[in-house]
C-alpha cells in the first residue's frame, strides 16, 4: 500500500498536531458521499440507530439490574431447573443407598454432580457480576448485546447437551456458559496507553525509521489471531480515534485503496473501473465491522486485511508528528533520498 499523504489520522491529538491542509478536499469529499445517500438509505440508518439506541439502552437496563440484586438471580427460570435436576438425583441417590451393599459408585457419582451443580450456579452469579460491572468495548455489536440482555434478564429456557454442560436457549439458538462469556468484548485502555508511548517515543526521535515503528506498534496491538482484541483496537481506538474515524478523516485513502484492491472482486460492484465512491462507503462499513457479509462469515478474513491497513494508518500519524517536530531532517540529503526518507 503507497504511504503517502499528510493528513493527521490521530484527530484526538493536541491542537499542535492537527494537520488542516487538506480541510477543503475533506468536506468536498464528505459532500459528495452525502449526496450519493437516497432518501431511503438515510430513513435505513435512522431506523438502524433507532434500534441500536434502544439494544443499548435494554443492555444498560439489564446491567443496572444485576448490580441491584448483586448477581443473584431475579427469576425462577434456574431455580426451577436445579430443583428438577436435584430432584432426578435424589432418587437415583436413594435408590443406591437402598442397594444391598449401597452402590458406593452410583453414590458418589451422584455427589459429584450436586457439587457441580452448587459450583455452576456459583460461576454464574459471578459471570453476571462480571458482566455488569466490567466496561464493554464498542466493538460489540448489537446482536451480542441483545443475546447477553436476554442472559442477564434470565429470557431463556435451559436444558443440557451431550456433553451434560449447561445450555441457554435464547432467541431460538443455544448457547454454554463459556460461549456467553465469549460474547463480551471488554475495553483495554493499555492498548491506547501503550501505543500512545509509541507515538511521544518516535515522534520526537531526531531519526526516522519505518520498519522501526511499525515493528514497534505491532507489538503492542492484538495479533491478527486475536479476534476479539483486535475488534476492540480497532473500536475503541488509540488517542481518542478509533479506526473508524482513521478511514473518515484520511483525505488519501480512497487514492491508496483504489491502487491497492480496485480489482479485488469483493470491493468491485458495479464492473467499473476503480473504487467508486459508493464502493468506498462499503469499503469503509466492511473493514470496521467484521461480521460485514463481504467476509462471507469469516472474521479471519476481515483481520487479515485490517490488521496491516491499521499498523499502516498508525505509522502514518506517527510520520506526520516526526515530520513537524523535524522539518530539516531531509535538508541535507539529495532529491532521491529526501523523497524515501519517509516511505
Amino acid at each position: 500500500m503507497a504511504r503517502t499523504g499528510d493528513a493527521n489520522l490521530m484527530k484526538g491529538a493536541a491542537a499542535a498536531y492537527k494537520n488542516y491542509d487538506n480541510v477543503g478536499g475533506m468536506y468536498a469529499g464528505i459532500d459528495k458521499a452525502t449526496k450519493a445517500f437516497s432518501d431511503s438509505v438515510m430513513d435505513t440508518a435512522k431506523m438502524k440507530k433507532a434500534k441500536k439506541d434502544a439494544i443499548d439502552k435494554d443492555w444498560n437496563k439489564s446491567k443496572d439490574g444485576v448490580l441491584e440484586s448483586y448477581g443473584s438471580f431475579k427469576t425462577t427460570v434456574d431455580y426451577d431447573f436445579t430443583f428438577d435436576e436435584l430432584k432426578g438425583l435424589k432418587e437415583e441417590l436413594y435408590a443406591a443407598q437402598n442397594e444391598n451393599p449401597p452402590n458406593q459408585k452410583v453414590i458418589s457419582s451422584v455427589n459429584a454432580r450436586m457439587n457441580g451443580m452448587k459450583n455452576g450456579i456459583n460461576d454464574d452469579v459471578e459471570l453476571r457480576k462480571m458482566l455488569a460491572t466490567m466496561d464493554h468495548s464498542k466493538a460489540m455489536s448489537d446482536n451480542e448485546k441483545e443475546i447477553l440482555t436476554a442472559f442477564q434478564n434470565e429470557s431463556y429456557t435451559l436444558s443440557r447437551n451431550e456433553n451434560g454442560e449447561k445450555e441457554y436457549n435464547i432467541n431460538g439458538n443455544k448457547y454454554t456458559k463459556a460461549q456467553v462469556e465469549d460474547l463480551h468484548i471488554p475495553q483495554n485502555p493499555d492498548y491506547s496507553n501503550n501505543f500512545t508511548k509509541v507515538f511521544a517515543r518516535n515522534a520526537k526521535s531526531r531519526k526516522w525509521s519505518r520498519p522501526v515503528v511499525e515493528s514497534e506498534i505491532k507489538s503492542i496491538m492484538p495479533k491478527k489471531t486475536d479476534i476479539k482484541g483486535l475488534r476492540a483496537f480497532a473500536a475503541d481506538g488509540v488517542m481518542d480515534q478509533s479506526f473508524s474515524d482513521m478511514l473518515e478523516f484520511d483525505g488519501r485513502l480512497k487514492m491508496e485503496i483504489d491502487d491497492v484492491l480496485k480489482n479485488d472482486p469483493r470491493f468491485d460492484t458495479d464492473n467499473t473501473p476503480g473504487i467508486s465512491e459508493d464502493e468506498f462507503m462499503m469499503m469503509k462499513q466492511a473493514l470496521t465491522d467484521p461480521d460485514h457479509e463481504i467476509w462471507e462469515g469469516d472474521q479471519n478474513k476481515w483481520a487479515e486485511v485490517t490488521h496491516p491497513l491499521l499498523v499502516d494508518r498508525l505509522a502514518n500519524s506517527i510520520r506526520n508528528d516526526h515530520q513537524k517536530n523535524n522539518p530539516n531532517a531531509t535538508k541535507d540529503m539529495d532529491e532521491a533520498g529526501a523523497n524515501n526518507y519517509y516511505l
